[in-house]
């Protein structure tokens, strides 16, 4: 009988830290189905230094900052985003999630926005580029959503 109570405790014990040591190894893993994902901002910088054609830099380059983030939401973006698994807990998105981003949208704006400051010679300002989202959200903490009442 014991020894079924103490079965019975390990295998649920088990079962239960199966999605955790999944996470876990995932956000140590530098390559998630055969593609590399950077450690932190600037590894992500370097690669999309090699992942990228030196045209479509001359285009983010030449953008405007916002603009470069406009124009590749849904383009570069999308891929960094589902390449980089920041949706699922990689590398990259427990970095951000570090230093306080954790929506996937916020992460790869962030990317985008600093690889145009980047490309310019500019400084980077990640600090005030995690404040202006994590502001963000905090703004959308107060709006009270309510159904039109007619």
């Amino acid at each position: 009988m014991i020894f079924r109570l103490v079965l019975i405790a390990l295998l649920i014990g088990a079962t239960v830290s199966l999605p955790a040591q999944r996470k876990a190894k995932k956000e140590r893993a530098k390559k998630i189905n055969a593609i590399y994902v950077p450690r932190d901002i600037y590894d992500a910088h370097k690669e999309l230094d090699k992942k990228t054609t030196e045209d479509y830099q001359s285009q983010i380059k030449n953008w405007k900052e916002k603009e470069s983030v406009y124009k590749t939401k849904h383009s570069l973006g999308l891929v960094l985003r589902h390449d980089w698994e920041l949706w699922n807990g990689s590398r990259l998105s427990a970095y951000f999630n570090s230093i306080g981003i954790f929506n996937p949208n916020d992460m790869s704006e962030i990317v985008i926005r600093s690889y145009h400051r980047y490309l310019n010679g500019q400084p980077l300002l990640i600090g005030d580029l995690v404040k202006e989202h994590i502001q963000k959200w905090e703004d959308l903490k107060g709006i009270d959503v309510k159904e039109d009442e007619n």
